[in-house]
């Protein structure tokens, strides 16, 4: 009791004289930073070709393995889903041991034995105790060389495959996910390419063997040994394990640069759906590029665990739990993310919130304390990764897979320390510029319109399949391009009416949407036969011109003096000013093409030799024009789908034409309400532009 007493005694007393010196108001100071090493390892290659990566440490009686197979699912082809079922067959059973016995053995030795794929390569990782090094290497070496492919199994896993992909549909940061890499990459890029139940169900057997003996090649892999080993010993013992797989020839591995879609919104309908899933991403840099680090310091900013999504979206407007934002790793090329899950009320603006975060660092360099801090967290988790031995196997084969040199990796850690506020803000505006973003939204359809404002909203399926726009789903008809000209010809009044129009005044009031600044405005739109147009619109504080006489075209912005237009631009321009410009489509070489019935629209493809592709869509019903859609150049390496929209048509001495005209781009909206002015007198000066 004596002792007990003394002891509770001394605890307080010790408690009061610490709380002396404690302050709870104030953040206790960092402790100094400690030293860090990056370990010693050796590299041999054996003579079949196997790079072999040694990393001894005999602070435990462990030892971890990982093989490394260059290939994944960049590489599948049509066959998307087989770089990850041949892997996951890998533990099913060999010729000489039957899924039952891996795992028993496995189990016995209190081991791990697992293998994966990513999308430029897939792994075999093994790891336990010292005394079962070789047991653990024979298993891995058979999985690896003697895969049995059993049909029984292969369903099973089949099946697996085919219920993961239900759940998928049913996640919708999956599918946000999923539609973001087609929307950055491009649909038929490598990287966008995702399992689908028509996929999966037309993979068998034999396309396992087949990807298997493609790519398993010992010139075409590497392996990284952690743990407690002898260097010497174990790539002796590498050697003779692998004394009878023998090198080969080795496919090229191709995978074309990023070719993004239009820069607009990406929306999955998700009926019912109380969240929206967010994703603001953009297309960066392959892995080896010179401004890599920058960019990881410039995400783990915006999108680390205190980063500026955070302290936005979280701390200060609550209206979401856990953002967060991203760079992927893969090898030719990358994107940033950043990530919210959010109430559907909420979707627009957080939208909004995330481009002004990302505007804020391009406009203000962050400043050096929040930088520092940041820096702080990103090495110490770095340092602390090497505890892990699957890490250093991984950073090690990784990177010459990726093309860095061993001594970039080496000084990781002081070109952190080197980045400025100012080279975070240079790799925000080169590569996360939120002008060259793509927004994907997976939620309750009711919200698409009220996005509208960031742009083209492109409209997706559960399968993400396209449900707007060219690449949508459409229905088979049997109606030809010229069919559906003289029927929208018919529709608008006729061919005796649309000949006796030789002049045509359009008077427009106009409002403007930039970013929900909204400018009132006029545009004025004359035109006469032939090819004869003048276009003014005005607002106030910009104003453009445009001038067509027959025989030469012009424009001029603002008070800039007119600039007379050739080739292509001038083909267009010609194109623009004629007064129905639909019903001269194969005069200016356009090919045609009836893609099909979409929803309530017929889609016309025009295709044309200068690049101005235009897609139609035609009111199934009566034949009316409802949209028009067109590319074009953004001028920063970007393509923009713009859309004009047609509505409330009205008689026009025997000619219907529409009286409001919405065009969308992703950087403005402008509405038109228009008035028409049949065959009057225009004179002639009007066409050129006045000196």
């Amino acid at each position: 009791m004596y002792k007990l007493f003394l002891f509770i005694t001394l605890l307080f007393v010790n408690i009061s004289l610490l709380a002396k010196d404690f302050n709870p108001d104030l953040m206790p100071e960092p402790l100094e930073e400690t030293g860090f090493k990056f370990p010693d390892y050796i590299v041999n290659t054996l003579e079949n070709g196997l790079k072999v990566y040694v990393i001894q440490d005999k602070e435990q009686p462990v030892v971890s393995f990982r093989l490394m197979i260059f290939g994944g699912a960049s590489v599948e082809g049509t066959k998307a889903g087989v770089a990850e079922l041949t892997t996951s067959m890998l533990t099913k059973g060999t010729q000489k041991r039957s899924a039952g016995d891996i795992a028993e053995i496995i189990d016995g030795m209190g081991a791990t034995l697992s293998s994966s794929a990513t999308s430029d390569y897939w792994t075999i990782y093994a790891e336990g105790l010292k005394k079962y090094e070789s047991t653990l290497l024979d298993v891995m070496a058979d999985i690896l060389l003697n895969p049995k492919f059993d049909t029984q199994e292969f369903l099973k896993i089949q099946q697996q495959t085919l219920a993961g992909l239900q759940f998928e549909k049913s996640n919708s940061g999956e599918l946000a996910q999923a539609l973001s890499r087609i929307a950055v990459y491009g649909k038929d890029h490598p990287y966008a390419q995702r399992k689908t139940e028509q996929s999966v169900n037309s993979i068998n057997v034999n396309d396992l063997k087949e990807f298997h003996k493609l790519w398993t090649k010992p010139n075409n892999a590497s392996i990284a040994v952690v743990g407690d080993v002898d260097p010497d010993i174990i790539v002796k013992k590498l050697e003779e394990l692998f004394k009878n797989w023998s090198k080969s020839e080795v496919p090229a591995i191709n995978v074309p640069e990023a070719t993004p879609m239009p820069k607009g919104i990406y929306f999955v309908n998700r009926s019912g759906s109380a969240q929206s899933s967010i994703i603001i991403t953009t297309n960066t840099i392959p892995y080896n590029h010179i401004d890599l680090e920058r960019l990881k310091l410039a995400s783990a900013l915006i999108g680390g665990s205190n980063g500026r999504l955070y302290q936005t979206l979280r701390e200060k407007y609550s209206f979401t739990y856990s953002p967060y934002g991203f760079h992927t790793s893969t090898k030719f090329a990358n994107r940033f993310a950043a990530v919210a899950e959010v109430a559907k009320a909420k979707t627009d603006s957080s939208i909004a919130l995330v481009i002004s975060e990302l505007n804020d660092i391009i406009s203000n360099s962050p400043k050096s304390e929040e930088l520092e801090r940041v820096r702080t967290s990103l090495l110490g988790n770095y340092n602390m990764s090497f505890e892990n031995s699957l890490f250093i196997a991984s950073l090690i084969q990784n990177e010459e897979f990726y093309g860095k040199r061993i001594n970039e990796i080496k000084t990781y850690a002081s070109k952190i320390k080197s980045l400025t506020p100012n080279d975070i803000t240079t790799a925000v505006k080169s590569y996360i510029n939120p002008d060259n973003a793509q927004i994907i939204v997976v939620g309750e359809p009711a919200i698409a319109s009220e996005l509208e404002k960031y742009g083209i909203v492109f409209k997706y399926d559960l399968d993400l399949n396209a449900l707007s726009g060219k690449d949508g789903k459409t229905e088979k008809i049997s109606l030809s391009a010229k069919d559906l000209i003289n029927r929208y010809e018919k529709a608008i009044g006729g061919k005796s009416n649309v000949e006796k129009i030789t002049s045509l005044n359009v008077i427009s009031e106009a409002e403007l949407n930039v970013g929900g600044q909204m400018l009132q405005g006029q545009v004025l739109s004359q035109k006469k036969l032939p090819n004869k147009l003048y276009n003014v619109s005005d607002f106030n504080v910009f104003k453009s011109q445009v001038w067509v006489d027959g025989e030469n075209a012009w424009s001029s912005q603002g008070d800039q003096e007119s600039i007379i237009q050739e080739g292509d631009d001038k083909k267009r321009m010609f194109f623009d000013a004629e007064i129905f410009p639909i019903l001269t489509l194969q005069k200016y070489s356009y090919k045609l093409e009836v893609q099909g019935k979409q929803g309530n629209s017929i889609l016309l493809m025009a295709t044309s030799e200068t690049g101005s592709d235009k897609t139609y869509y035609f009111n199934a019903d009566n034949y009316l024009l409802e949209k028009e859609e067109f590319l074009i150049d953004s001028g920063i390496g970007m393509s923009e789908i713009w859309s004009i929209s047609y509505s409330d048509y009205q008689d026009f001495q025997g000619i219907k034409l529409p009286t409001v005209q919405v065009t969308r781009t992703p950087n403005f909206v402008i509405t038109m309400k228009s008035n028409y002015e049949i065959n009057p007198e225009i004179e002639e000066e009007v066409f050129k532009p006045q000196k």
